[in-house]
Parts: structure tokens; sequence; C-alpha cells
């Protein structure tokens, strides 16, 4: 369970690019060998990158590979780095859990909504998770980075 945990940005990434991958395949297939488009394929296509998108966030947090303009830490003291980092994460955090408090808010939109999809009547509901659900997993691995910061502090004083 820790192990699928641990991985879980790269488990979900991996199906859902594989899944993209293949449903363009198929489609190309489909239009240059059989001459028939396939009408939900691109649909599809366009919600798996905007899924892939939003849990890419998590996985760079998880990382640390966020884009930043590291240049001004180099010339501060250890000290003022650390803070720094605290101070971006807190704020970070709370960018993110706005997002996701707004990104929950669509998702139930959609659900009262009822509307589907055009090409695969898919509930859009789902569709508009994807943000919910690469936000929620930010604030977590964000949350995860603020502890391992505290925790590494107490054991350095």
């Amino acid at each position: 369970m820790k192990k699928a945990y641990k991985n879980l940005e790269e488990v979900i990434l991996c199906i859902l690019l594989t899944i993209l991958v293949c449903v363009s395949g198929l489609q190309v297939i489909a239009r240059y060998l059989f001459n028939n488009s396939l009408t939900w394929s691109e649909e599809l296509c366009r919600y798996l990158y905007v899924w892939t998108g939003f849990i890419t966030i998590s996985f760079v947090i998880k990382k640390g590979t966020i884009i930043k303009i590291d240049t001004l830490l180099l010339f501060l003291p250890e000290k003022l780095k650390k803070l720094l980092d605290v101070i971006t994460s807190l704020i970070s955090l709370a960018v993110v859990s706005i997002l996701f408090k707004n990104a929950i808010l669509i998702v139930q939109k959609a659900m009262a909504s009822g509307q589907t999809s055009a090409a695969m009547k898919l509930p859009m509901w789902i569709v508009y998770m994807g943000p919910a659900i690469g936000f929620l997993l930010a604030i977590i691995r964000l949350a995860e980075h603020l502890v391992f910061l505290f925790m590494k502090r107490k054991e350095e004083s």
C-alpha cells in the first residue's frame, strides 16, 4: 500500500498516457487504413490530456521539479532558504486549496446540470473531476513537503 501511494501519480499518468497513445494510434489506423474516422477518439484524447495535465501538477510537486527561479537562493544563507521554502509552500498550498474548492464547485454544477459530452455521451462531471483530483493530490503533496520541512527542522534543533 505504501509503495502504491508513493508512486500514485506515476501509475495514474502511465495508465492515462497509455490509453491516450493507444486511442490516438487506433484513430490513425482507422483513418488511414480503413478510411473511417472514429467519432469519439478525439474527444477522449482531449479529456485525457486535461487529466494528465492536472495530475502532473502533483507529480512535479512531489518530485520537487516545479518551475522556480532559484538564482537568488544561491546567494542566501541556509536558514533563509529554508524559510523561503516554507513560505512558498504555504502560499502554494493556499492557492491550490482555493483552486480545489472551485474545481469541486464546478464538478457539483456539472453533476446538477446532467450535461454529457458530444461524442461519447460521457457525463461532464467525470471530465471536470480531473482538475479536482489533480488539485487534491497537489494539496496532499504540499502538506507532505511542509511536514517534512518541519520534521527536518526539529531534527536539526
